[in-house]
């Protein structure tokens, strides 16, 4: 039952002048579930059963990198309180804005913060790009990762066999050969394990851009339109962690 309610909870745009506005720092972890985090200790206590302490270290050290932190901004807006974490806050009291929110169990929870006097826009960490923006982001990323090391591995090896009268230029032709099928594939599945786990976060950046209004959501990149709308005096997070979107 819950979970249908929960499930029945649409996003609105709530509009007015921060007051009360109230920020500080607060490590959420915005992708990864306590299921994650649950797995990943136990990963750590079976490596340090077997003996590989460093290993075990390592894994439960990464846990604190799960989590992302960022502001969690509390404040008044046309009387109703607001709460909303978001990767980076440059508001101020005054400020008129739009805000993507939830009104869950009676409180307000917001999931982005937009100036309208300028498009300025704090969103939930890595909510920053469309699903569609995303997938074609990780697809390049990762393909330029195992492109460049395929790349590098081609190179070193024409080198060593120029200067090698033992190998021959056909031996190394048929390595590459086998090597690029098996790269693809390695690269294809870094990013499908990669993509499935921002699949949640994804649906949220759809909901929070298509709230607002605006077209084709799935294919915004706030970082790309962010960069293209640069200003004097603009922030320097900005376009890393705090964005600027004013839809044409």
């Amino acid at each position: 039952m819950k979970q249908q309610n929960k499930s029945a909870v649409r996003p609105t745009v709530l509009r007015g002048a921060i007051q009360d506005l109230r920020t500080r720092k607060e490590r959420r972890s915005a992708v990864f579930s306590p299921t994650d985090e649950t797995s990943l200790q136990l990963t750590a206590v079976a490596s340090a059963a077997m003996g590989l302490g460093a290993m075990a270290i390592g894994l439960s050290a990464s846990s604190e990198y799960l989590a992302d932190e960022g502001d969690l901004m509390t404040f008044q807006l046309n009387g109703a309180s607001v709460e909303a974490w978001v990767w980076h806050s440059e508001f101020a009291d005054a400020d008129e804005v739009e805000v993507v929110a939830e009104n869950i169990g009676g409180k307000w929870i917001g999931f982005a913060v937009r100036r309208l006097s300028d498009g300025l826009l704090a969103v939930h960490p890595h909510c920053e790009r469309g699903s569609r923006a995303f997938y074609i982001y990780a697809f390049k990323l990762v393909g330029m990762l195992y492109g460049g090391g395929y790349a590098a591995v081609g190179i070193l090896g024409a080198i060593f066999t120029a200067f090698n009268a033992d190998y021959r230029w056909s031996a190394w032709f048929s390595l590459m050969a086998v090597m690029l099928p098996i790269t693809g594939i390695m690269a294809a599945f870094i990013t499908w394990r990669v993509t499935a786990r921002f699949v949640k976060i994804r649906k949220l950046a759809d909901r929070i851009f298509e709230a607002y209004g605006w077209r084709r959501p799935e294919y915004i990149n706030l970082p790309r339109d962010s960069d293209r709308d640069r200003r004097p005096n603009d922030t320097f997070f900005l376009g890393v962690s705090i964005f600027r979107y004013n839809p044409k």
